[in-house]
């Protein structure tokens, strides 16, 4: 689903900020020029809202790149690992509002 936030990214000691292009309960799309190769494991930091009333609040995933695009939607596919059920509800809540 398109639904655009913005992700910190992070491998090794290098840090990024990326705006997902869609994000799902498994993964996302973050548009980046400069993706990184596919295979590597990364933490992605996520602002997501907590629930009515709540504020929002920062949700660290691991991950690992699953496609990594140069050419006409630069990018880089990212498939969460270890999600709670909890974190998953809160991303399919955003998905469908």
């Amino acid at each position: 689903m398109p639904v655009r936030v913005w992700a910190e990214t992070a491998e090794g000691t290098s840090t990024y900020y990326n705006l997902t292009v869609d994000i799902s309960e498994g993964g996302a799309f973050l548009a980046t020029p400069a993706p990184f190769p596919v295979g590597t494991e990364i933490s992605v930091k996520l602002e997501l809202p907590a629930g009515p009333d709540k504020p929002a609040d920062e949700v660290t995933l691991r991950g690992v790149v699953f496609e990594a695009r140069d050419a006409d939607e630069p990018g880089m596919g990212i498939e969460f690992r270890d999600v709670s059920e909890e974190v998953r509800e809160r991303i399919r809540k955003l998905t469908v509002s």
